[in-house]
């Protein structure tokens, strides 16, 4: 207090895997939002978080981190553990965006490889949740990016897919437990967005996915998203293409859905 006046806390965002993509639309859609004075942004590339400092201004404060380092998350965690003692800050939204996927057959990928989509998936969004939660209050948002892979298991994409559905199922429980501290978790289950993530997770494998059906961009999806996350629902989908595999999924067998999946990728003849 300063006199009979309370100081006033500021209210952050924090958006990982924000200098490109869904992360970055995120990024530009926060910056409008009233309870939101700071952006922090958390990505791998110092070079790409610098210019997107230079895009939208002061108000974005980033951090230069490995996501896939439960080591690298505890540091971020103390930090923002001192700032908030020395200007009581209070999260507003916690976008678990940053993602890693690689398209291929099972012994296409290292064991590396493999441990590496794992931790980035899904230990962070764990740890970036627990880091976050106990300076997230009544109305603050949690949202987590799942996918469309999540409604059922995807061969050629068996790791990322199983690392979505972890994704979706961990966000909707969490949303019921936090529900007591008025805090809402959305997981975000888009279906192929316009994005970098395609020229990463392409590795030449003989078998591999192959065609983007219903692709689309990812400001509609981060739009959408944010609408769903006010309104404190625990899933939002995108696309009528998107809401209709999600309702295929839940009413056919997963092995005709496997199968489904296979004929659209051109996988179920060789």
């Amino acid at each position: 207090r300063r006199g009979n006046r309370m100081i006033k806390g500021k209210k952050i965002a924090i958006v990982t895997g924000a200098t490109g993509g869904l992360g970055r639309e995120f990024v530009r859609l926060l910056l409008k939002e009233k309870n939101v004075d700071e952006i922090w942004a958390l990505a791998r590339n110092e070079k790409k978080l610098s210019r997107l400092k230079d895009k939208f201004g002061k108000k974005i404060k980033i951090y230069s981190i490995d996501l896939s380092s439960v080591r690298q998350i505890k540091c971020f965690g103390e930090e923002l553990h001192e700032e908030a003692g020395r200007k009581n800050l209070e999260i507003s939204y916690l976008v678990n965006n940053a993602g890693f996927a690689k398209f291929c057959s099972y012994g296409d990928l290292s064991v590396e490889e493999s441990l590496n989509m794992m931790h980035v998936n899904m230990d962070a969004v764990v740890a970036m949740g627990l880091v976050c939660i106990p300076y997230m209050k009544k109305g603050s948002h949690m949202i987590n990016i799942a996918s469309q892979a999540s409604f059922q298991p995807l061969p050629y994409q068996n790791i990322y897919s199983s690392t979505k559905s972890f994704v979706r199922n961990y966000s909707r429980a969490l949303n019921v437990e936090l529900k007591e501290k008025g805090i809402c978790v959305t997981a975000v289950c888009p279906g192929w967005i316009k994005t970098d993530l395609y020229k990463r997770a392409e590795i030449g494998a003989r078998k591999a996915t192959t065609k983007y059906v219903g692709m689309v961009t990812p400001d509609k999806v981060a739009k959408k998203a944010l609408k769903d996350a006010k309104k404190c629902k625990d899933i939002s989908i995108y696309s009528l293409f998107t809401k209709i595999s999600h309702i295929a999924a839940k009413l056919l067998p997963q092995r005709m859905m496997m199968k489904i999946w296979l004929k659209q990728q051109h996988l179920d003849d060789e």
